[in-house]
């Protein structure tokens, strides 16, 4: 394409927005009777939403890079819109907060919204002089400015935790102060504005994969870390879809001893199982999540007796045994699970697997820890495992040692210590064995 010389009927390239489909170019081979007085890139700049017409570098964009070019166009047009809506509820809705019933808005999401503002204000800022001033490798370094801010995807998630807390206030605010906001918002709600950070990332895992798809075959590189950025960002947006799912889970429980409802957290899977106990097998609700393992029972609906497990600090082993069963190791406690068939026990071992990795793959470095073992069932021992004597329900009763998992009688668990992987300040009992090694380690 030749801008300097005329527009006319050509073919249109891929992307191209529709309200520039009358605007298709070609070189023209007779000399023009005439001289522009608009250069033809400010007309183009003018048919594209928040365009400026002295942006006449976001054409040249448009015609370096045909298929990906009106991508990045469209971005940064949604990106200005969407920093604009930021901007007038900042600093102009908040301020109508104070000192009403609806002081709370303002006073959880103002902190989190600026620091999504900020974010966005550095990545458009970025994306603004690479435009103007295009380096050679421009997909890549307009791909890096986008996927490689941590920060920004963090301030969101941040927004989100704050923003659920509030939304029933927001609606209300919305509805009663409609009319106070039409002008500067148009059709959309205030509701809508001020939840906008969260279809940000539907549209931002979107032009991901479409900018991958383009550049897949020529690119992998890019690709892949457009990939990753998809992946991380649809991770956001499921969660958002996840927080109904939460809240019921959060209902059934008699007591919420952890919190349910965390932004970016996940359901994964729910069931049932039989936990191992000391003495006895009993059922247990069982529910995976993207960052821990929660098992409660079951009681007229309702959950009690939760116990939550990191996935960071979980490793699960299947047993080679005749029963569906699977072990679980953590700092806290660790427990045998068994389903009610191989293919069950299965498709929890798939599941559990994928998630622990998933999560270990999030955090930036792994805390060593020390597992818990897992106890020895009281009806796998007739007789002390240390001195031999026999148990009986009234002189002799069984004990487990808290670093071994042994049975054992008291005058053989008689001793405590503190073991920091199950609780910092209570100690535990433990046999003289474990007392020696752990008293030795702590030297």
């Amino acid at each position: 394409m030749n801008w300097s010389e005329g527009f006319g009927e050509d073919n249109i390239p891929p992307n191209w927005p529709k309200q520039l489909k009358a605007f298709c170019f070609k070189k023209l081979t007779d000399d023009l009777p005439f001289k522009f007085f608009i250069n033809p890139k400010k007309i183009i700049c003018a048919q594209l939403n928040n365009i400026h017409t002295n942006e006449t570098h976001i054409v040249d964009i448009i015609n370096s890079y045909p298929s990906t070019g009106i991508l990045m166009v469209d971005f940064v047009s949604y990106e200005r819109e969407f920093l604009k809506n930021l901007t007038i509820v900042l600093d102009n809705v908040f301020k109508t907060l104070k000192d009403t019933k609806y002081y709370k808005i303002e006073t959880l999401l103002s902190a989190p919204m600026q620091a999504i503002r900020n974010s966005h204000m550095n990545l458009l800022s970025k994306i603004h002089n690479l435009m103007k001033n295009p380096s050679d490798d421009f997909l890549a370094v307009f791909t890096d400015s986008l996927c490689s801010d941590k920060k920004l995807l963090q301030d969101h998630t941040n927004y989100m935790n704050k923003f659920f807390d509030v939304e029933s206030l927001v609606t209300s605010y919305s509805v009663e102060y409609s009319n106070n906001f039409r002008e500067q918002f148009g059709c959309m709600t205030l509701a809508q504005i001020m939840r906008s950070p969260i279809p940000w990332q539907i549209y931002a895992a979107k032009f991901a994969q479409q900018l991958s798809g383009y550049v897949a075959n020529k690119r992998p590189d890019i690709a892949k870390k457009l990939d990753d950025f998809e992946a991380q960002t649809s991770k956001m947006t499921d969660a958002i879809d996840c927080i109904p799912k939460l809240e019921a889970i959060s209902r059934m429980m008699i007591m919420e001893p952890f919190p349910i409802v965390v932004g970016g957290r996940r359901i994964l899977k729910q069931g049932t199982a039989f936990k191992h106990c000391r003495s006895s097998i009993t059922q247990r609700e069982i529910f995976l999540f993207s960052d821990m393992f929660m098992y409660a029972q079951s009681n007229y609906g309702k959950l009690r007796a939760p116990a939550n497990y990191s996935l960071t600090k979980m490793r699960i082993d299947i047993l080679s045994a005749d029963k569906p069963c699977i072990a679980i190791y953590a700092p806290k406690k660790s427990f045998v699970l068994q389903f009610n068939s191989p293919e069950e026990l299965a498709s929890w071992e798939m599941a559990l697997k994928k998630a622990i990795e998933n999560a270990k793959a999030a955090v930036d470095s792994q805390e060593t820890y020390r597992e818990a073992p897992i106890w020895i069932s009281d009806t796998a021992a007739d007789k002390c495992m240390e001195c031999s004597k026999p148990f009986n329900a009234l002189t002799r009763r069984r004990h487990h040692c808290r670093v071994c998992g042994r049975v054992l009688c008291a005058e053989c668990v008689s001793k405590k210590i503190i073991i920091e992987n199950i609780d910092e300040k209570k100690p535990e009992k433990v046999c003289d064995k474990c007392y020696d090694l752990l008293s030795k380690s702590k030297k």
